[in-house]
């Protein structure tokens, strides 16, 4: 997949999600999907718009308590594609990921690492790290990375720049004690690649 076309996508996949009300680790585990299928499979832009949609729809009935159900999914397509075709291409997909639908993504693995971060404004941390990763997710360079690494990466460049006036070792430190070796020099590829979450957690925090 090209570089333009995967952003493209993976925004259409978070707006949609937006839409739909789902939380960004269901479109984070969707996008997952859809890079599992296409590590296997080839497919043209029709069908890359099918699958993207497939992987919302699997995603949301594995990690939604009100998933995307098969008349939005009518919706969605606009009628291009059948139910059948949706299906089809679900049964394709299941077999592809072997049925391994809960996946660690980067997504969790942020939010997980915050939780054992001894501060006291986890909730809007949390939000600016998966805002964060949503640029970075419809970025293809990410896909040279380890789930792991990105998330906890994305912490430390969103808490290092939360604390530009106010230094704290605290992500740091605990990045340390987990012996995440490879963080740091992750966190500085992370910084240089998607420009507009990094100028808007810099205006959050500070204007």
């Amino acid at each position: 997949m090209e570089s333009t076309w995967r952003r493209k996508i993976c925004h259409w996949m978070f707006e949609t999600g937006k839409a739909f009300e789902l939380a960004k680790d269901t479109v984070g585990c969707a996008i997952h999907f859809m890079d599992q299928y296409l590590s296997v499979l080839s497919v043209d832009k029709i069908m890359l718009q099918l699958l993207s949609m497939v992987c919302m729809y699997v995603a949301s009935k594995m990690h939604e308590s009100q998933p995307i159900s098969m008349d939005e999914m009518d919706l969605l397509s606009q009628r291009k594609f059948s139910r059948q075709d949706i299906c089809a291409v679900e049964s394709k997909l299941l077999q592809v990921l072997g049925w391994r639908l809960t996946p660690p993504t980067s997504f969790t693995f942020a939010r997980d690492f915050i939780q054992i971060l001894d501060i006291p404004d986890k909730h809007e941390l949390e939000t600016q790290v998966l805002d964060f990763l949503q640029d970075v997710t419809g970025d293809l360079a990410s896909l040279r990375f380890k789930n792991s690494s990105i998330g906890i990466s994305a912490v430390q460049v969103v808490w290092n720049a939360r604390r530009l006036r106010k230094p704290s070792t605290v992500v740091k430190d605990a990045i340390h004690s987990l012996k995440l070796n490879t963080v740091p020099l992750l966190s500085k590829t992370l910084w240089q690649l998607p420009p507009t979450n990094r100028k808007l957690i810099l205006m959050t925090t500070f204007l």
